[in-house]
């Protein structure tokens, strides 16, 4: 099964952003602070509390009893626990799936690039398939294999080359068939969404920012009263 949840941003006052930011591990909060732009810092840092919170309530735990490890690719995965995740985030939202077997995701807003400069990227069978310089196809085909590498757990170390994607959403490396299926997941018109897993989809859950900040501000006052 697979559990997916998007998160649609917003603005959010400074002293906020810090206080929420604190309840991201050490190491989280290094990674959303690395960011240089603060949009880039706030859709880090939603999407991370994002998953933070519903792994937790998964696992019925407090937030803080979780524990990261980070695989050679730089794949966050959790300690002990049967439960695997991904993330992505663009434009205005950030997308976490939750799955007890491998997954990953990826969400890109559709804008108009070059897509010239990406042809080394796709398989000449995928060149026959599809209309690589349209957006609508380029945005299906780099989403899939997006997906597919962050599945594997390798990112961008994978050649992506050597996926190639077929119009139903099978996937194939290295001319070998992967266990998986692709499946695009609708939300917005301007964006485009894939997820990997051996599993299928059956609904996004929306959470807003606000059910955010009173689930982790209500944790942090609860602590914060067992203090005394």
């Amino acid at each position: 099964m697979i559990q997916l949840f998007v998160c649609r941003l917003k603005e959010i006052e400074k002293e906020l952003f810090h206080q929420l930011l604190l309840n991201l591990p050490k190491e989280r909060q290094h990674h959303v602070q690395r960011f240089r732009q603060y949009e880039d810092r706030l859709r880090s840092m939603i999407g991370n509390l994002l998953i933070h919170m519903q792994l937790a309530k998964q696992l019925q735990c407090d937030p803080a009893e979780l524990t990261y490890q980070v695989n050679q690719f730089g794949k966050y995965e959790l300690v002990n626990q049967n439960l695997h995740f991904n993330l992505s985030h663009a434009g205005q939202y950030v997308i976490g799936a939750i799955s007890d077997r491998p997954v990953g995701i990826d969400l890109e807003l559709k804008q108009y690039r070059d897509f010239s400069l990406f042809q080394s990227v796709w398989t000449e069978r995928e060149k026959k398939l599809f209309e690589v310089d349209s957006m609508k196809h380029f945005y299906y085909l780099w989403t899939a294999k997006e997906s597919y590498v962050k599945w594997l757990g390798t990112g961008l170390a994978t050649d992506l080359k050597t996926v190639d994607i077929d119009y139903d959403g099978i996937v194939y490396q290295n001319g070998k068939k992967a266990p998986v299926h692709i499946q695009n997941i609708d939300m917005d018109p301007q964006y485009q969404c894939a997820v990997c897993s051996e599993y299928r989809a059956e609904k996004v859950k929306f959470i807003s920012i606000e059910q955010l900040i009173t689930y982790f501000m209500e944790k942090s006052s609860s602590e914060s009263d067992t203090s005394f």
